[in-house]
């Protein structure tokens, strides 16, 4: 297994780093038409905002939108999002229906789960500088390993994470 400081390209990964924005970034996407999505959750804030990217596309081309989860805590939810989830402007959660799974590896069960849909939206998790230099997270596996269309999306962190960079 190799494991690489940049995973997405030393560019990509400085302006995912350091953008103070909402940064979408697209893999093999082109001019097509996306019936199913896919959407990883963990309950992160990039979460929201992959649902969010997720609904305007369905709502362009009538997709579903399957909210995906392997090991998640919440056990009380089973085909509805978690609560976390529910309530935020932009997603539409008529299309949107949820998958728990249990799995070892997560990233291969995002892979597994992508053959049965036209396009992968998922957030990177906030992880350690440490953990980052001697493993790849969850979405570098899966951008580099994926063969369907990807799109890899950062919630804005706000400024006051901005200003706390720079201090």
């Amino acid at each position: 297994k190799q494991n690489r400081l940049f995973s997405f390209g030393s560019i990509v990964d400085y302006i995912m780093e350091r953008a103070p924005c909402d940064i979408v970034i697209l893999k093999d996407c082109g001019n097509k038409v996306f019936d199913k999505i896919l959407v990883p959750l963990d309950g992160s804030k990039n979460g929201i905002f992959a649902l969010q990217v997720a609904t305007i596309l369905a709502r362009l081309h009538g997709s579903s939108i399957l909210g995906f989860f392997v090991n998640f805590q919440d056990k009380e939810c089973f085909d509805i999002l978690p609560p976390i989830y529910q309530g935020h402007d932009g997603v539409d959660y008529t299309r949107v229906q949820a998958r728990y799974i249990n799995a070892k590896d997560v990233s291969g069960a995002i892979i597994k789960e992508s053959k049965n849909h036209d396009l992968v939206i998922m957030g990177p998790r906030r992880v350690p500088l440490l953990y980052q230099l001697t493993k790849e997270t969850v979405s570098q596996v899966v951008s580099r390993r994926i063969t369907k269309p990807l799109i890899i999306v950062r919630a804005s962190q706000g400024i006051r994470s901005w200003i706390r960079r720079l201090i």
